[in-house]
């Protein structure tokens, strides 16, 4: 029996869904085998690892290293993964994202006519994003558009994505378009205790920026609590003048942190009742993104504030139960009434259901379906 392949070109220990795809294939995939190709992360972190799913990392993937540096990375994971491909003969491929796409659209045109092709991308890329961008991720486009007529399954994570990625391609018609929401494993889920009081505990998880997310004006409003408000960062991927400025408030109210593994998240999460979303929404893809972090915070308990300018989010926003998902200003934050936002009076507590194991193990059923 032939492996199925996944090829994931960023590094998986930044992408919690794929890690949560991987731990439900390690439970469901008895007596299959699953191979995931991927590259090395630049910051330090705990190599994720998997019993039952072979991990292959080539190549070292850093923002920061030089035009060449990077160009000889994408070259060593390509060439790799193709050679991986040919060797082994795979009947199902599933790839992540464009950057993930050359090699796949190689074997399928040229080696395997066959093989059975699953797409998924984490992140929504527009029109004018490949035009005006890099050139490799515009190449691999023009190139991985011949493979969605015949591919198995392309998804996005949202159905607003789904919408704006077929009016993209148009006239190019998918038939076996599918969402693929990037929620969290159901052992994160937490009942929360009811919290009216202050101080109010928050915290934000992620990567971090002063440019594209409302950090300064979210760190002024806490400041201007005077201790009604208590907010910690956690964050592996910070630009420099972010973690400059929030460490020199030296505030006893504002704290930078090292970001935490993910399968420590949730005891962090836990110790706070609100998790807030900061970003501007700079492109299609934030303005139309409903994060991971969101379904992060729910599934732990926390109330979630997120910007207007992330239309992604509406759908989740709550009325008369908790834990609360709230629309909020952040060009205006003065107007915010801080008592009124932490309350939960005649609210009931919802579990909502946003776990990944329902959502992988249906999408393990479809890519094993007439497998041998």
């Amino acid at each position: 029996m032939s492996p199925v392949v996944l090829v994931h070109f960023s590094p998986v220990e930044l992408y919690p869904p794929i890690q949560n795809l991987v731990r439900v294939l390690e439970k469901e995939a008895s007596n299959r085998q699953f191979v995931l190709i991927t590259t090395i992360p630049s910051v330090d972190l705990t190599l994720f690892e998997a019993s039952s799913v072979q991990i292959k990392r080539k190549g070292k993937i850093d923002v920061k290293a030089s035009a060449w540096r990077r160009f000889v990375n994408y070259i060593f994971f390509h060439l790799f993964t193709l050679q991986f491909l040919i060797r082994y003969r795979p009947d199902t491929v599933i790839y992540f994202e464009t950057l993930s796409s050359f090699p796949v659209y190689l074997y399928k045109r040229y080696i395997k006519r066959g093989a059975r092709i699953f797409i998924h991308y984490h992140e929504y890329t527009s029109t004018d994003e490949y035009q005006n961008g890099r050139r490799l991720p515009r190449l691999f486009h023009l190139l991985e558009k011949k493979l969605y007529a015949g591919a198995r399954w392309v998804s996005h994570t949202n159905e607003v994505r789904m919408k704006k990625f077929k009016e993209d391609i148009s006239p190019l018609i998918i038939s076996n378009d599918h969402l693929l929401p990037n929620y969290p494993p159901s052992t994160w889920r937490t009942n929360p205790p009811v919290v009216n009081t202050l101080p109010i505990k928050i915290i934000y998880a992620g990567a971090l920026s002063l440019s594209t997310m409302y950090t300064r004006e979210f760190a002024e409003w806490v400041l201007d609590q005077d201790g009604k408000a208590v907010w910690d960062i956690y964050s592996f991927n910070y630009s420099p003048d972010a973690r400059d400025y929030l460490t020199g408030l030296n505030s006893p109210w504002i704290r930078f942190n090292q970001g935490v593994n993910y399968d420590r998240l949730p005891t962090v999460l836990r110790a706070y009742h609100a998790g807030v979303i900061l970003y501007k929404g700079h492109t299609p893809n934030y303005v139309y993104n409903a994060p991971n972090k969101l379904f992060e915070y729910l599934v732990c308990g926390l109330d979630v504030w997120f910007p207007k300018e992330m239309r992604g989010c509406y759908p989740y926003i709550t009325e008369g139960h908790y834990p609360k998902v709230v629309c909020i200003d952040f060009r205006e934050l003065h107007q915010l009434d801080l008592q009124s936002l932490i309350s939960k009076e005649n609210h009931e507590f919802q579990d909502r259901g946003f776990y990944c194991e329902p959502v992988y193990e249906n999408f393990y059923q479809v890519v094993t379906k007439n497998q041998g």
